[in-house]
């Protein structure tokens, strides 16, 4: 294996940063929408959905009410990991050039 020159690790590191970055910005966008999803709007679509319906035991309601709450959350998950992709993709620069003096010699 070639000797890696310290400008190769350089520039390296500051890629896993902003790539790391990147992904903990959509983590953080994700739960707050999903939180924000599940308190806003979880209860009341639920509600409308479920009053259209006829069920024969009160199990029944409660399961499906359960099944809503989840997947409206875990829409507001999806939805908040999207935005957050986007905008960490706003913070990841493009990787700057590699002058001549800094390439790998083989």
């Amino acid at each position: 294996m070639p000797p890696v020159k310290a400008a190769q690790i350089k520039l390296g590191r500051r890629f896993h940063r902003t790539t790391n970055m990147r992904y903990v910005i959509a983590m953080i966008f994700a739960i707050c929408v999903a939180v924000f999803t599940a308190a806003q709007f979880a209860a009341p679509l639920t509600t409308s959905i479920i009053d259209g319906m006829k069920f024969e035991s009160p199990d029944q309601v409660e399961d499906i009410h359960s099944a809503l709450m989840i997947g409206i959350a875990l829409l507001g998950l999806i939805a908040g990991w999207l935005i957050g992709w986007v905008v960490g993709g706003l913070f990841v620069g493009k990787e700057a050039p590699v002058k001549p003096d800094d390439a790998p010699t083989n």
